[in-house]
């Protein structure tokens, strides 16, 4: 929503260039536009990450047809309506088959059976909290075969978690996983832009740090566990 046409095309180049996967959060939602006065409220704080009204529904899913015209394979969604419109048009062919949906931590899928409802929905892959337990891990991967996301580093806002010592056996009972680092002590950015370039361009070298310091406890922990870097990667850009 807050990219320009060109700098959407941009990030898909890089993608593409590089065979990285760029996910792009779908906007607006509920915390942003206006539609939610009960979102600031501490019962409805929920609502936040949703899509509240049709009016809302409709500026996601555009921003996602936009993404999709300048390259972009894969977004991140928080509202279980709208996952529903993109598993529709995938189906209808209006939005290609090869787009990756990805379910937000903001949506609090916090059991196996929530994510395996989502994951039907049209969730390829699907965010739990960070602290999710190893025994809970593995529940979840008995229910559902969607992808797992799962911090190891996770931001302040979703409880600042750190799990470095557990990265091998996250792996091995969650996988197919995606291990995230997110950044501890950050103030909050969103949404940025150029007026704070500088810092968000720090917090990234750090993340990418930290990512390299999650690699090497992978490596001391005595595993044969490693990235494929052989597969076929879901959501990269097309240029």
């Amino acid at each position: 929503m807050l990219l320009t046409d060109e700098e959407l095309a941009g990030y898909a180049q890089l993608g593409a260039a590089h065979h990285i996967e760029v996910c792009l959060f779908v906007g607006p939602r509920a915390a942003w536009d206006g539609a939610s006065p009960s979102r600031a409220t501490a019962e409805g704080a929920a609502i936040g990450a949703r899509n509240v009204g049709l009016a809302s529904l409709h500026g996601a899913l555009s921003d996602v047809y936009r993404a999709v015209d300048h390259g972009i394979r894969s977004v991140l969604v928080a509202d279980e309506g709208l996952m529903a419109l993109i598993a529709k048009a995938k189906t209808e062919g209006s939005l290609p088959a090869d787009l990756i949906v990805k379910a937000s931590a903001l949506m609090g899928i916090s059991n196996p059976y929530s994510a395996e409802v989502i994951h039907r929905i049209g969730a390829d892959s699907i965010n739990i909290p960070a602290e999710t337990s190893l025994p809970e891990l593995a529940a979840f991967r008995s229910v559902t075969d969607g992808v797992l996301d799962l911090y190891v580093e996770g931001p302040d806002s979703l409880g600042g978690f750190l799990r470095y010592h557990d990265i091998a056996e996250i792996i091995r009972v969650a996988a197919p996983v995606y291990v995230k680092f997110g950044l501890r002590n950050v103030v909050p950015m969103y949404p940025t832009g150029s007026h704070l370039h500088a810092m968000a361009e720090q917090t990234t070298v750090e993340r990418i740090r930290r990512a390299a310091i999650g690699l090497e406890h992978l490596a001391r922990a005595g595993t044969d566990l490693k990235v494929d870097k052989s597969c076929d990667r879901a959501g990269i850009p097309v240029a």
